[in-house]
């Protein structure tokens, strides 16, 4: 061993002082490159890039195609990963070979395999160039990519806490509506359990694969109208990469099965509707469901009308047959969560059965009229539910606004109508059932408010949920809920036309008795 160190030492210890002197220079040169922040990191394990139909999900070492994962090679892998957090920029070779190798000393060539490699791949799934040589200098990511955070993208959507009552059919059929349709609205009065039933819906489209991730967008709180496709983008949880949202969208989306659910869409139908109409056009898998109060009236959408929870009628019924009725089981869930011991009985059947009546089958309602058992026993809540009573009552404080109280939940319809149709729905108050239009022309319109325009804002009244349509034997009319012309008759007073719209009710009914009399 002496002898060898002897003998070659001089001239080898000079050659290997070189190589090192030389790989230390490339090492400190290319540590300095690898310090030099990336454009867009993706060191953090919530993180995801697309670009085209392609993710790229660092936390896994994953890159997918679709939903197809693409094995591209460990090499390749860390090439790309450098790439696409510079893309756009050019990355020098030697940043590649760090990315790739790490401290591993290989030849150029090893580099360019894999680039090959990397780009056979990519470009057998699309046809594209994704990775563009720069002569002397190195690679550069020529794709648009999309940054965004894996824990927005949830693959599931929240699921309530309480148990759902009396809505297994409707969420079946709303299923069969995804499967079939691409835009889809839940459409039904305030408190009626439109958001319920479509996160419902969505995790069993989800269970069963008819989509692959699913996202909700709240679009309660957007009061811009303009600002509806950033509030899908920033749910999507992609970061602003050009000035039009929904060409990031398009990036992200690309061909996945994605659910995007749209919440509370009534107060900005319109901008909505075009948003939906967007997304949909550049994302050729994807499918929206929103919910609102009035349909979209957008192209291609699907409308799925949401109603009361079956009642007793007003027949006695035993505590067995009641407890049949949707809305009488609702009441009892609820009770027995904040009354213990709380059942239906043969006396306590009827109470509830009645309580559910005055509050039309409404989930909310009965809910919130529920929740007030433990200040108040049944006969005394019933008396109290007669008035006004009933819009004040407090729900959850972790409700959204609209949602703590039936007030609370019409002052978000009310604050939709223009002013013709705030006249028509407060004074149609003093119906206390079913109408008719000839009626309501007659105690509705006057100097102000032609006869002929009433049956059209009936009309858009009934599209926004705000008036309902009648069945049985006043099918063809139209009426207020109990709950909802009780807040209109509140209107009505404000108003300081009470008196003279009961005085065109009595003269009208006065008017129909006389011909009646005539025709007897």
């Amino acid at each position: 061993m002496n002898f060898m160190t002897r003998t070659f030492g001089g001239r080898q210890a000079t050659r290997t002082a070189a190589v090192l002197q030389v790989q230390m220079q490339s090492a400190t040169s290319n540590r300095a490159v690898a310090d030099a922040p990336p454009a867009t990191s993706l060191a953090s394990d919530d993180s995801e890039v697309s670009f085209g139909p392609f993710r790229l999900i660092p936390s896994r070492r994953l890159l997918l195609h679709g939903d197809t994962p693409l094995r591209i090679g460990s090499r390749a892998y860390g090439v790309l990963l450098a790439l696409v957090e510079n893309a756009g920029q050019v990355v020098s070779k030697e940043t590649l070979m760090l990315r790739a190798w790490g401290r591993v000393h290989v030849e150029e060539c090893n580099l360019r395999t894999a680039i090959a490699n990397l780009r056979r791949a990519l470009k057998a799934s699309t046809g594209h160039v994704y990775v563009a040589t720069d002569q002397r200098r190195g690679y550069r990511f020529v794709a648009p990519v999309t940054f965004a955070s894996v824990s927005a993208l949830r693959r599931g959507l929240r699921t309530p806490l309480s148990k759902i009552v009396g809505r297994d059919d409707e969420i079946v059929r709303l299923l069969d509506d995804i499967s079939c349709h691409r835009l889809i609205t839940v459409v039904g009065p305030g408190g009626i359990g439109k958001t319920t039933v479509a996160l419902s819906a969505g995790n069993l489209a989800l269970s069963r694969k008819l989509i692959s991730e699913a996202v909700l967008v709240d679009l309660s709180t957007v009061e811009d109208p303009n600002l509806v496709p950033d509030a899908i983008r920033v749910s999507l949880g992609i970061g602003r990469q050009t000035n039009d949202p929904i060409k990031d969208i398009e990036t992200l989306l690309s061909n996945r099965r994605f659910l995007i659910v749209l919440d509370g869409c009534e107060k900005i139908v319109a901008a909505v509707a075009d948003a939906a109409e967007s997304v949909l056009a550049v994302a050729p898998n994807a499918k929206v469901l929103a919910t609102s109060r009035e349909p979209l009236r957008a192209d291609g959408e699907r409308i799925h009308r949401l109603g009361p929870l079956a009642m007793p009628d007003s027949s006695y019924l035993g505590s067995i047959q009641t407890q049949n009725f949707a809305s009488v089981e609702l009441f009892a869930d609820r009770a027995a969560a904040r009354v213990r011991g709380f059942e239906l009985t043969e006396a306590t059947a009827p109470i509830v059965a009645r309580i559910c009546r005055q509050l039309d089958g409404i989930p909310l309602a009965i809910e919130l009229a529920a929740s007030r058992l433990d200040a108040f026993d049944l006969p005394i809540l019933t008396e109290l539910l007669d008035g006004h009573f009933s819009l004040h009552m407090l729900g959850r404080v972790t409700a959204l606004p609209r949602h703590r109280t039936l007030a609370a939940s019409l002052d978000w319809s009310f604050d939709t109508l223009t002013d013709e149709e705030s006249i028509v729905f407060r004074r149609l108050s003093v119906f206390q059932g079913p109408f008719g239009f000839d009626a309501a022309r007659e105690i509705v319109s006057d100097d102000q408010l032609a006869s002929g325009d009433v049956s059209s804002i009936i009309a858009r009244l009934s599209a926004k949920s705000i008036i309902s349509t009648g069945t049985g034997h006043a099918q063809g009319k139209h009426l207020l809920l109990s709950v909802t012309r009780t807040y209109a008759l509140g209107k009505l007073e404000q108003s300081g036309e009470k008196n003279i719209v009961l005085e065109r009710l009595a003269r009208f009914r006065e008017g129909m008795s006389k011909q009646d009399g005539i025709g007897a």
